[in-house]
């Protein structure tokens, strides 16, 4: 993205007719920290139109200021609100310390305030809300909508004050857990780097994984479809085919190769869990002298994952065990040790491989 691409955008942000969609791509470029000298330079030009420094201001000043703004943003919890008489100025701190609104330079040089748990912020023009979660454990962050949002470490999330258009929007950063509150009219989607997560009411996880350099969304309930943000495009190029993910089920998107893959989460769980329960009784996988197909129909319908068999002569096996209190993972293990089989994950589904039984 060159220059001019990010002057348009923040020239879009500082005007107020900044969309959505150009609100998460300002701040993904801002994130990359490959725009940070531009930044300076664009904030010690107004600073000194402003008069709130000498016109004589040095580039290693401006870029003590973005420093202490940016060191604002990560500690300080309270909200701030813009006043007219100071909206200008404001507008320029915001889109240098991402969407944090300061009074002035002065006093984020002089003032250290002490670190807090998470921190939550006003964006200058689009007046939406911004939460980032600087402490080492997770934070829950609850939606108008009655949405719950649990922030990993070093995660952020913005969103808008009040959902009242016809989509419900949020811009992720990191990684976050989702409980989505039901709503039949107003989708929910959920924008994260190159990707877009829309559901109507679930609960799912995103992740991005920058050692990767993909994005990783898992499903716990519901169904969500992801894929490609259209306004983050190339020019002149068409979306990857998107992906349809239910429980238990994982996407990875690669930003290198613009593709999706999917497959199985980490740690499956049954479907029936209820996570609010204040007693959770997981069902029972006791089986005596039960034909293996039994035994992998259960799994099936207990988890919603396709197990399929590569030969029919395991259909003959016979299996007696108690794997209740086991993972997924490890009741196929102990299962296929049985009936002298192996099982391995193809996409979404579990492929039970051996010669069988006579």
């Amino acid at each position: 993205m060159e220059g001019v691409r990010f002057q348009a955008l923040l020239k879009e942000y500082i005007s107020g007719d900044i969309s959505p969609a150009q609100h998460h791509e300002l701040f993904t470029l801002i994130d990359s920290g490959l725009y940070n000298e531009l930044l300076e330079e664009n904030i010690a030009g107004m600073l000194q139109r402003e008069q709130l420094v000498g016109a004589d201001l040095a580039p290693h000043r401006a870029q003590r200021i973005v420093t202490n703004i940016l060191s604002a943003e990560r500690h300080t919890d309270k909200v701030f609100r813009l006043s007219k008489r100071r909206r200008s100025f404001s507008r320029w701190i915001a889109a240098a310390a991402v969407f944090t609104v300061i009074a002035t330079a002065a006093y984020l040089l002089l003032n250290r305030p002490a670190t807090p748990a998470h921190i939550t912020y006003t964006a200058a023009v689009t007046d939406q809300l911004s939460t980032e979660n600087t402490s080492v454990q997770p934070q829950r962050v609850q939606l108008e909508d009655g949405t719950a949002i649990v922030l990993q470490p070093g995660a952020r999330i913005t969103y808008a004050r009040h959902f009242l258009g016809a989509k419900r929007e949020v811009y992720l950063s990191g990684e976050a857990f989702f409980e989505i509150s039901n709503s039949a009219h107003t989708p929910f989607l959920v924008y994260s780097n190159s990707i877009v997560t829309q559901v109507l009411g679930t609960s799912f996880s995103v992740l991005q994984n920058k050692l990767h350099n993909q994005v990783e969304v898992n499903v716990r309930t519901g169904k969500v479809q992801v894929f490609e943000n259209p306004a983050l495009l190339p020019a002149g190029e068409s979306a990857a085919k998107g992906i349809i993910l239910t429980p238990n089920q994982k996407g990875i998107y690669k930003n290198d190769k613009r593709e999706f893959e999917t497959t199985l989460v980490e740690a499956p769980e049954p479907l029936t869990a209820d996570r609010h329960a204040t007693a959770i009784t997981p069902p029972a996988f006791v089986f005596e002298g039960k034909p293996i197909a039994d035994v992998l129909s259960a799994l099936e319908k207990a988890y919603g994952i396709e197990i399929v068999v590569e030969n029919d002569n395991l259909y003959h096996c016979i299996f007696t065990g108690d794997v209740t209190e086991q993972s997924l993972y490890t009741k196929l293990d102990m299962i296929t040790r049985v009936i002298n089989a192996t099982y391995e994950i193809k996409g979404t589904r579990i492929l039970i491989k051996g010669s069988g039984c006579k």
